[in-house]
């Protein structure tokens, strides 16, 4: 997959994502490359989380507190694991992950109005898990054989 291809598939994505939650209000330019070693949780109001891994044999993890925040996994390749937390209302997390062998996704969520978006691409069939408490909470699975 060529770097343009891939670079504009994730702005897509990104699109995607901000405007299904276009009513948690603008994006903060605060963005922090996966690469750093953050110490705890992001907290806070309006953040937004985007991990890409392409490869083999990722592990992916996002964790943030407070509300109208976004968390997004993609991952393409082999034998990936993806976890988001969330903890307040009005957040949003998506994992979407592409590829062969078993990858699993998790997803937790305490607080209300929360939405959960978990996808898998043929071939990855494997461990689904969503948690969420509260209320007026929205869930969707797609997991394609």
């Amino acid at each position: 997959m060529s770097k343009p291809f891939r670079l504009c598939s994730a702005l897509m994505l990104l699109g995607l994502l901000l405007a299904a939650s276009a009513h948690a209000g603008p994006p903060t330019t605060d963005l922090a490359p996966p690469e750093l070693d953050l110490l705890g949780p992001s907290a806070g109001e309006g953040n937004l989380a985007v991990i890409e891994q392409e490869g083999f044999g990722h592990m992916a993890a996002i964790h943030q507190r407070g509300h109208t925040n976004r968390g997004l996994v993609l991952q393409h390749g082999r034998q990936h694991n993806a976890s988001i937390e969330q903890i307040g209302t009005g957040n949003l997390a998506r994992i979407m992950q592409f590829g062969f062998l078993p990858q699993t996704a998790g997803i937790v969520q305490h607080g209300d109005s929360n939405q959960a978006r978990i996808e898998q691409r043929p071939g990855t069939r494997m461990g689904v898990e969503i948690i969420q408490q509260g209320d007026q909470m929205t869930v969707d699975v797609t997991v394609r054989r």
